[in-house]
């Protein structure tokens, strides 16, 4: 009979040949593309914000600052963020690394009494350095809510998004 330590070697052993993934020549064998021949995807921060969609499909995405791409989940929340919804079509676009998507509540907001802009998703605010860098990424003016600094003193401060 095995000891229990024997028992659970044997088990982790077991498992980890379950999760070997086969060498490129042997991908080829069955179909699968070569990942080293594969580009790495990247950013892309000559196409900061811009609005792109990936060789016709439905998903949206605006590029940010650094030159990640961000999903725009829904024409709803993209129409809570931005003045149009024009977008260009883009090949290759899937090379650009993701960076996520922005949360269902997204919203853009002004701190009262200030001219301190912010872009609030995912729980977080990313401020937006200025006026020039708020129409680049096409934000809409007409959306943007006060809130006081009460209100927006709790939610974390993620980045700054400058031109």
């Amino acid at each position: 009979m095995l000891s229990p330590a024997r028992v659970a070697v044997t088990v982790v052993s077991a498992a980890a040949a379950l999760v070997l993934v086969p060498g490129p020549a042997v991908a080829r064998d069955i179909g699968v593309r070569d990942v080293a021949a594969a580009p790495a995807p990247g950013p892309r921060p000559d196409l900061k914000g811009k609005r792109v969609r990936c060789d016709g499909g439905p998903a949206t995405f605006l590029i940010d600052p650094e030159g990640y791409r961000r999903g725009i989940p829904t024409a709803a929340v993209g129409t809570k963020l931005f003045a149009d919804m024009q977008k260009i079509e883009m090949n290759g676009c899937d090379a650009i690394s993701l960076a996520g998507y922005f949360s269902q509540d997204a919203y853009l907001a002004r701190q009262q009494n200030s001219f301190d802009l912010f872009l609030v998703t995912n729980g977080v605010k990313y401020a937006i350095a200025n006026a020039a860098t708020f129409d680049a990424f096409h934000f809409d003016w007409n959306k943007v809510i006060a809130l006081s600094a009460a209100e927006l003193k709790p939610i974390p401060l993620a980045a700054t998004w400058r031109l």
